[in-house]
Order: C-alpha cells, then structure tokens, then sequence
C-alpha cells in the first residue's frame, strides 16, 4: 500500500487549496476502496504531519537547504512516519525518501539521514543551529506549539508572555471534551445506564473515562449527552430568565450553543428563532423541532444583514453568536493553523461589526443583546463590542468575559449588553 503517495496528494489539496483533510482522505479511500485500516494509517499520517507542519518546514530547510514545496511533503511524512505512526518500516521509508528526492535532483547523504533521524527520535531536544532559531523567539515557539509566527505574536501582545505563551502551549494539545446531558431529551432508565462510560462532574457535565472516542458511544448517537464548551454553560446561566418571550438566536457558523439555550428557555412559554447563515453547518437544526416535539421553535437560514423578512417585532433577547476566525478550531483541528488565511481577519472583523449592528436593530427596549465568538482576537471581542458601545448609547455592558485555554480550558468570547428602557 503506496501509504506516502495517498498522503502527499491530499497534503497537496489541503496545503495548496485550504480543504480539509479529513473529507479528502475519506473521498480518496472511498474512491480505492480501501480497509478502515488503510484510512486510520492515511489519518494518523496526514494528521501528524499537519500538527508538526511549523516544526517539518524548519527541519527540512535546515536537512536540505531547501525551501520546497514537494521536498517539505516528502521530508515531513518520513518523519512523522519514523518518529510517530510506523506506518511502514524506516527501510521501506528510507527509500520512499531516497527515490522520491532523486526526482527533485537531490541525493541523500549519510549525513543528511543521520541528521533526518536523529531529528525524528528526539524531536524536542533537537536545535537547528544554522537557521538561527533561538529558544524563547517566535520561530521557537511557532515550531514548539505548532502554530503560525504571527499568532504567537498576537496572544502575547494581547495578554502578555506568560498568559499568551501559557494559552499557545494548550492550543497545541487536544483540550478535556465535557458533555451536556441533553435536557429537551426524557432520560429514560435505560438512557442513565449508557452514561456507564462518563463521569459526572461538580459543574454538571459529563466526562469520557471509556477507551477509544467518545463519539461512537451510544449515549453520543442516541443524543443522551451532546459535547459542550463549560463556557457556554456559564453563559447560560448569566441569561436573563424569560417567559412568555421573543428570543432569537443567530448562527454564524457551526456551533450547538443553541442547544442549552433553547432548554433553558423551552418551558416558559417562550417562541425561539434560530437563524443560521447555513442550515447544513448545522444540520441537528433540521430535525431539532421533531425529534424533541418544540411547537415554539422556528428556524430559517439568512445573512445577518437580511434579517428583515424574518423578524417581524422586537425581541427580548437576541444572541448572536457571529461567523469569526473560529480559533478554537486550533484545538481540535490539526489543519487549521495551516490553512487558517489570516489575510482574512479584517474580513472576520468587519462581518462581526455588521453582525452586531444587525441584532441590535430586533431588541426591545429593556431587552438584551448578546454578542459571543469562539475565538480571542480583541479586535473581534472586547475593541469590537467597545466600539459599538460608543456609537449605541442606548445600551449597556452587563457583563463580558473573554475564556482563555490556560484559565479554563476554553476559547470563547461573550459580552451580554442590555437596551436601556424607553431608549
């Protein structure tokens, strides 16, 4: 099985078109009809190549004094081959390596692979000593946390070197899942004996402590528990209480903090609409109202900025919870540092001030307006909603918290603002 070769195509679409790798490798094995075992290999390739991609570029450079696009593919999955996954033996790899970088006109030398292989064993004592990389410098700490040059320079211009350096290192690990017990779902006794794999937790979540994902319990495909960010719990319990209310909630991407929300207010004779800019980013939306039987919910797919024809009086309550930059991708995506386009950010950030603007039209007076991101650029959070503020005296800040990974374990951004009554 030519392992190398599928990888570096879809390496190719990702890195050169910013798809995700996940689809690709799942089309390619469909497509050759390949065993579950094959595709783990490709994943577990693919992956570890994608979270070691900042370190790869260095190594290779620094191997073969080269800054190559089809040298840094072939370079990179020899090493996570050898230093991760063993997908094959390092013989085998060794000669992938060999005959693939004789096409590009370089012959390998002894050194050259003694270099190569003591960089795979001891990937994290290992200096590069001739690109200048010094410990403690953004290239460093880029190759270190596997996140691009800039970003690191952002998280510390905004919350210091050690909170911005702290939050970069758990960007670079797989953070805690917590679970929410699906509430618009009746537990039934034979529902509580799925939970036999979790553990209840203080703040009344649910942790994995089975083996293998979580995702493939029956307790996930059932919809017994959902995953959940704890920050979106705490959002949800500094919520006004409603009843016999009009709330709306907008989706600017993928995102299940409606869930909680449409619980907490499903039972106080509320009417709910969820508006997403695309319903198929959020496909549970589809089948929500049916499968728990919610007559007051509705739901419609629309830009922020074209809101009119769906809300038709104003409404206490108006979360809006705006397309950004998504870093909290970074956690769980091993692409997305890669393919993430920061040439877009005043993109993100112009569409969050539009997004803002929009809901602030649909609030009544005395009602709230809640602005959330997953995301912790303060040009998307805390300069973004201070600015509204000056230019809207007709609201308030109640409160606004920004969630960092190295306080609690979450990237996510919210600021509840009230209308002032008669404003």
């Amino acid at each position: 099985m030519n392992y190398f070769g599928i990888c570096k195509d879809v390496l190719t679409i990702v890195l050169k078109e910013k798809k995700d790798y996940f689809a690709l490798i799942n089309q390619r094995c469909n497509k050759e009809k390949l065993t579950d075992k094959d595709k783990y290999i490709c994943l577990n390739l693919v992956g570890s190549f994608l979270r070691n991609y900042y370190f790869i570029r260095k190594a290779t450079e620094f191997v073969f004094g080269k800054n190559d696009f089809d040298v840094l593919l072939i370079t990179g999955l020899y090493f996570v081959n050898n230093a991760f996954v063993k997908s094959c033996s390092e013989e085998d790899a060794l000669n992938y390596l060999k005959e693939e970088l004789l096409k590009k006109d370089i012959n390998v030398s002894n050194d050259q692979i003694t270099v190569l292989n003591g960089i795979c064993k001891d990937k994290k004592a290992y200096a590069f000593p001739s690109t200048n990389i010094r410990k403690g410098s953004m290239a460093y700490f880029s190759m270190k946390f596997n996140l691009p040059e800039w970003f690191v320079k952002m998280m510390i211009k905004y919350y210091g070197s050690e909170n911005g350096l702290a939050s970069c290192r758990l960007i670079s690990r797989v953070p805690t899942q917590n679970l929410w017990l699906n509430s618009l779902k009746d537990i039934t006794e034979s529902d509580k004996q799925l939970l036999n794999d979790f553990e209840l937790c203080d703040n009344g979540t649910y942790e994995y402590k089975g083996k293998g994902s979580f995702r493939k319990t029956q307790a996930i495909k059932e919809k017994v528990l959902l995953p959940i960010q704890l920050s979106y719990l705490d959002l949800l319990n500094e919520l006004p209480n409603l009843k016999h209310s009009n709330y709306t909630i907008y989706l600017g991407g993928r995102s299940f903090i409606y869930m909680p929300i449409v619980a907490k207010y499903n039972k106080e004779g509320n009417q709910a609409t969820i508006i997403a800019s695309a319903l198929k980013d959020n496909y549970e939306l589809l089948n929500i109202k049916k499968t728990y039987g919610l007559k007051n919910l509705y739901f419609n797919e629309a830009q922020p900025d074209s809101l009119d024809s769906l809300i038709s009086k104003k409404q206490d309550l108006f979360v809006m919870f705006a397309k950004s930059s998504e870093f909290d991708k970074l956690r769980n995506s091993p692409d997305y540092s890669v393919i993430f386009d920061s040439n877009k950010l005043d993109e993100y950030i112009a569409s969050e001030n539009l997004s803002l603007e929009s809901g602030a039209k649909y609030v009544s007076d005395g009602g709230y307006l809640v602005y959330c991101v997953d995301t912790l650029g303060l040009k998307e959070t805390n300069k973004l909603v201070a600015n509204f503020l000056e230019n809207h005296a007709e609201f308030e800040l109640i409160k606004e918290k920004q969630y960092l990974p190295n306080e609690n374990n979450s990237i996510f951004y919210y600021a509840i603002l009230r209308k002032k009554d008669n404003a």
